[in-house]
C-alpha cells in the first residue's frame, strides 16, 4: 500500500470517528455533554470549528442525531413512567391524566403499527344510492 493511500484511509478513518462522536455528543443533553462546548469538542477530536458546523447543517447528520436522541428518549421512557405511576397511585389527579393519556397513544400506535384495531367500514348514501 503506497503511503498516500495509507494516509487517505487514516483520514477516512479519522474523520468517521469524530462524526460518530460528534452525533453522540450532539444527541446529549447540553448538561450531560462532555466536552461542554463546541470550542472544547473540537480541540479534543483535534479538527477545525467550521468544519464542524459544516457537517452539523449536514440533512443527514440532523437525522443521526435525531434518530440517537430518539433513541435515548426511548431508553429512558420505562423509568419516566415508573416514577409518573408512583406520582399518580400517590393521587396526583395531573399524574394520573397523564399517564393515561401515554397509555392510549401507546395503545394507539401500537393498533396502528400492528394492525390489530378493529376498523368499522359505514356505507353511505349517496342521492339515495349506496
Amino acid at each position: 500500500m503506497t503511503l498516500v493511500k495509507e494516509k487517505k484511509e487514516k483520514k477516512d478513518s479519522n474523520y468517521k470517528s469524530w462524526i460518530d462522536k460528534a452525533i453522540r455528543w450532539k444527541a446529549t443533553p447540553k448538561d450531560l455533554r462532555d466536552p461542554k462546548t463546541v470550542i472544547e469538542f473540537c480541540k479534543k477530536n483535534e479538527i477545525n470549528r467550521r468544519e464542524f458546523y459544516r457537517e452539523c447543517d449536514k440533512k443527514e447528520f440532523k437525522d443521526k442525531i435525531l434518530d440517537k436522541s430518539l433513541n435515548n428518549v426511548q431508553n429512558n421512557t420505562p423509568n419516566i413512567l415508573h416514577k409518573l405511576s408512583q406520582i399518580a397511585e400517590n393521587g396526583n389527579l395531573r399524574a394520573i391524566e397523564m399517564y393515561l393519556k401515554y397509555i392510549l397513544k401507546l395503545q394507539d400506535v401500537k393498533d396502528n403499527t400492528f394492525g390489530t384495531k378493529d376498523y368499522k367500514i359505514e356505507i353511505i348514501q349517496v342521492d339515495g344510492r349506496k
